[in-house]
């Protein structure tokens, strides 16, 4: 894939859940907290990517369950704090891979810590600073070899009240790769029931991307969109790249209905297909091993968010 398509996965894998909270930012929903006040989120989902076509033969299929706490306190008029705690497991089923001359990995786990600033003093300017740290390892690996750490800053200027953009760059280095890039901030609110914004909630699809959403009321709405994403992880002492590194690039296009019961629960269903999909391995050191790239991925999830 090319260097930019990298940069974009990159974004939306280490910096997930970093800004899904932002008010500035974000999809409409609940507003902020009043000052002085910490509001808690908790948000999981099951995902499910169906049988998938490897190059060169075999196939494979992906459950995920993916959970998150959250908690945001608007420390003043103008600064907002927020603190996310994530935990993300990945069982990897493989029917043959003959393109890496073995199963390649099996079960993964994620784990991440972020911190959160946001300034507003500034007329029509939001200004945010995101840092986190990511484990992502197979299981088995060395936990002190998986780390991924680095941090996002933003600004996004209010050009007018249906209309927000801004840009921002990130810089992010471990499992034997640093690399930095610039991203792009959107939301334009076409018409009182349309948005066109990055979807920055915790979701199947990561954080990054566009989505185009439709408002029906009584707290329904359906969305399309698409994004990148790229996911980098160490590997056990097995298989055909011991102690290395696994990659997973690919192009998640979905659709998704939500219902807002109240101000507390929200549900999320989205079906969709991934596309341009590629699998990579690495030695220990970072240097290619292989390539295999896969079929169209069909998938679904659903998922539950509950604010307290």
């Amino acid at each position: 894939m090319s260097p930019l398509k990298k940069c974009a996965g990159f974004l939306m894998v280490l910096a997930v859940a970093v800004l899904v909270r932002q008010p500035a930012f974000g999809q409409q929903g609940p507003g902020r907290p009043p000052v002085g006040a910490t509001e808690y989120s908790l948000t999981a989902f099951p995902l499910y990517q169906f049988d998938t076509g490897l190059e060169g033969g075999g196939d494979y299929s992906v459950q995920r369950y993916f959970f998150r706490f959250d908690a945001d306190r608007r420390m003043t008029d103008t600064i907002h704090a927020g603190l996310g705690l994530s935990y993300d497991h990945e069982d990897w089923d493989f029917t043959g891979a003959t393109g890496f001359k073995g199963i390649p990995w099996g079960d993964i786990h994620r784990t991440s810590v972020d911190l959160r600033f946001q300034y507003t003093g500034i007329e029509n300017w939001a200004l945010s600073f995101l840092p986190s740290v990511q484990s992502a390892r197979e299981a088995g690996a060395d936990w002190g070899d998986s780390i991924q750490a680095g941090a996002v800053v933003a600004g996004a200027y209010r050009f007018s009240p249906r209309l927000t953009l801004g840009l921002g760059a990130g810089l992010f280095t471990g499992l034997e790769e640093t690399k930095g890039f610039p991203f792009v901030v959107v939301r334009w609110q076409i018409s009182d029931r349309l948005l066109l914004a990055n979807p920055f909630r915790p979701g199947p699809t990561g954080p990054a991307g566009l989505e185009l959403t439709y408002f029906l009321g009584d707290g329904w709405e359906v969305a399309v969109g698409s994004a990148w994403r790229s996911f980098r992880f160490r590997l056990d002492d097995q298989g055909p790249a011991p102690e290395g590194i696994g990659e997973v690039e690919l192009l998640p296009t979905w659709g998704r209905v939500r219902w807002q019961l109240d101000r507390r629960w929200a549900f999320d269903l989205y079906a969709g297909y991934a596309f341009d999909g590629e699998l990579k391995l690495e030695d220990r050191n970072g240097n290619e091993i292989g390539t295999v790239d896969q079929d169209p991925a069909p998938f679904g999830a659903v998922t539950i968010s509950f604010r307290f």
